[in-house]
């Protein structure tokens, strides 16, 4: 069965110069940025794809090739723990564009809930949003959207105009500690909210225990009374310190933005 989709539209290139033909890796920045709260540019991205020494990616202008560079898009998968559904569009019976309800490749981690759905044209990839009613990503991701995919996701587009490699190495290493922070940021939120929701699962079975009538044993139910009360004592001194490490994290992004900002004055 097939049906029609929605996308995230993108021309290929980071709005500089220097890049082309690179929508498949804009596809993945549109989801680390919009979804993940991820901040980082696109060569960050190529340069990641290439950390092994020994993958092949596509040229800074050269369209990217499924059977040549895929494991580019593999090493990158991994990186940010992402599961890649690569959906191949083809023209119905009315010359409308659609997928089939399965992704015709799946990459990357196997394990993880970071699902990207991209859609190949053939000779270009778009970030899907939707598929038939569905809205993707808890619809974080609005198809008009502003998104600008270069180095002012960060601080602004006068950063691709550094020309000392100096600074731009500190620069890219400040980025670096950002992408991981925001990281940090992300995983910390969901530790929290899950912390959040054992708390409320433990409180409903300490109200049971409390209007409880028919108790037999008065002893056991006390026992039990203090033991989830305890628990729940526990788990919300764990939530007060997630708290304080996200804040902590906020004021270090906030720092390592201002930082990037003096290095290219």
């Amino acid at each position: 069965m097939a049906t029609k989709f929605g996308v995230k539209p993108n021309n290929g290139s980071d709005g500089t110069n220097k890049y082309s033909n690179q929508c498949i890796w804009l596809c993945i920045l549109e989801y680390l940025f919009f979804v993940l709260q991820i901040i980082i540019t696109l060569t960050q991205i190529r340069q990641i794809a290439l950390s092994d020494g020994n993958t092949v990616i596509n040229g800074e202008k050269e369209e990217f090739d499924t059977d040549l560079h895929i494991q580019a898009l593999i090493i990158v998968a991994k990186k940010f723990n992402l599961r890649i559904y690569l959906y191949i569009s083809r023209y119905d019976a009315s010359q409308n564009i659609i997928i089939s309800d399965e992704p015709n490749w799946i990459i990357g981690e196997s394990s993880s809930h970071n699902i990207v759905s991209i859609v190949s044209y053939g000779a270009h990839f778009e970030l899907i949003t939707s598929i038939g009613e569905r809205k993707l990503y808890g619809n974080k991701i609005n198809e008009n959207a502003q998104f600008i995919p270069n180095v002012n996701l960060a601080v602004g587009k006068k950063i691709n105009y550094v020309d000392d490699k100096i600074v731009m190495n500190q620069i890219d290493q400040l980025l670096n500690n950002s992408s991981t922070t925001e990281r940090f940021v992300a995983y910390s939120t969901h530790e929290m909210e899950s912390t959040q929701l054992m708390i409320e699962d433990l409180q409903n079975e300490l109200l049971k225990c409390n209007n409880n009538v028919n108790v037999v044993d008065v002893n056991f139910n006390n026992a039990i009374k203090e033991s989830l009360q305890d628990r729940i004592l526990y788990l919300t001194e764990i939530i007060e310190k997630l708290k304080k490490m996200i804040s902590d994290a906020h004021n270090e992004l906030c720092d390592i933005k201002a930082m990037i900002k003096i290095l290219i004055e």
